[in-house]
């Protein structure tokens, strides 16, 4: 075997046996979240969590565009305002709320949804909005 040859096969075994990437990271199947937990959140998280996404808790006051900080600990982030408007019916509460998902990386808003509606017409518009958009964690 002529020395070339067996250079570039150590190379070749040194490079399958380092750690390098596999796949997408961790971050890439998860969503920072508010830590409050106010209005719709609670619904929005529990819809997210049932999509298979890793919540990871942010303050949503330091956070502006791209983030490349969070977007290391979560690729998106959901932003959230909503208000409570009135009653569904026995403690069900309506709202009135704009939501976005941001990429962190980018600081695009990749989905936004607006209007209002019960608490739980809003957790399925939302996950069906999701779906439709192709917004699913990467495989862990």
């Amino acid at each position: 075997m002529s020395y070339g040859l067996a250079m570039l096969c150590a190379a070749a075994v040194a490079a399958c046996s380092t750690g390098l990437p596999r796949g997408p990271g961790p971050a890439e199947a998860s969503m920072a979240v508010s830590e409050d937990h106010f209005d719709l959140a609670n619904e929005l998280n529990r819809r997210l969590t049932a999509l298979d996404w890793r919540l990871v808790p942010y303050t949503p006051e330091s956070v502006t565009g791209a983030d490349a900080a969070l977007a290391e600990r979560a690729r998106y982030r959901l932003e959230n305002i909503s208000s409570r408007v009135g009653s569904c019916g026995a403690a069900v509460d309506q709202f009135a709320y704009h939501l976005r998902v941001i990429d962190n990386r980018s600081g695009d808003a990749v989905l936004t949804l607006k209007g209002s509606g019960c608490e739980g017409q809003v957790g399925d518009r939302f996950e069906r909005y999701m779906r439709r958009e192709g917004l699913q964690p990467a495989p862990r």
